[in-house]
This record gives C-alpha cells, sequence and structure tokens, in this order.
C-alpha cells in the first residue's frame, strides 16, 4: 500500500512548510468555481438548460462552438437561450469564426465565452 503524499513541503531546508502549487484549471476547480457562483447568485432563476450552458462554457476557458453548445444544452436556438441568460445578468460573448461546411461552403459560426469568470464578474 503506497502511503499518501503529504501536500507540504520544505523550502530551501529552511523548516517554512509551503503547499504544493497544482494546476490552475483543475476540473475539481471549476466545479468548486461553479458551485461557489450558483451559491452566490441562486440557481432556481436558472433552468436546467441553462445550469447546462454555464457549466459548459465555465469549463471552456476557449470558449464553445454553437452547435457543440446546442448538442449540450440539447435546444435548436442556442442564442435564445444565451439572449435569456444575459437579460438574467450573464456577461456571455460570442463571435463569429470562418467555416466551411461539409458541402464546402464558405461561412461563419459563432462561438460562445463567459466572459470574467473566476474573478466573480461572469455576472453582472
Amino acid at each position: 500500500m503506497k502511503a499518501k503524499e503529504n501536500p507540504f513541503t520544505t523550502a530551501n531546508g529552511s523548516g517554512v512548510k509551503q503547499k504544493k502549487q497544482e494546476h490552475p484549471n483543475t476540473a475539481a476547480q471549476q466545479r468548486q468555481r461553479l458551485s461557489r457562483h450558483l451559491h452566490t447568485h441562486g440557481s432556481r432563476a436558472m433552468t436546467p438548460r441553462h445550469q447546462r450552458i454555464f457549466a459548459a462554457l465555465a469549463g471552456s476557458s476557449k470558449g464553445i462552438l454553437s452547435f457543440t453548445l446546442r448538442e449540450i444544452c440539447q435546444c435548436q436556438n442556442v442564442a435564445d437561450e444565451v439572449m435569456a441568460m444575459r437579460r438574467q445578468g450573464f456577461k456571455i460573448t460570442c463571435e463569429l469564426e470562418p467555416y466551411i461546411t461539409q458541402d464546402g461552403a464558405k461561412t461563419k459560426i459563432g462561438r460562445y465565452r463567459l466572459d470574467g469568470f473566476g474573478s466573480e464578474s461572469a455576472r453582472g
């Protein structure tokens, strides 16, 4: 049986204990921030669909494409759901990116991002 690793190490033999650095964006930390945000602002105002959108956007620093978000929230009109969340005060941006369809046609597709998440300013 492997012994538990001590989360504290000594720095330069001085005997001062310092916590080991963790990866700044682990899944556990994302869940903790999401839980803290929902506890602060209340989850009753958010529909289950909005909660799924929020969780997906909070877990992605690069943003999520609209058709991927459509699958996650299980709705056809993602823009309408995002607009409802914006009315509730969430700062969600959409940037259009060039995209080539399966037929080879050039178009643009939206990438949604939750602005300011982690700095407690995702909701105004």
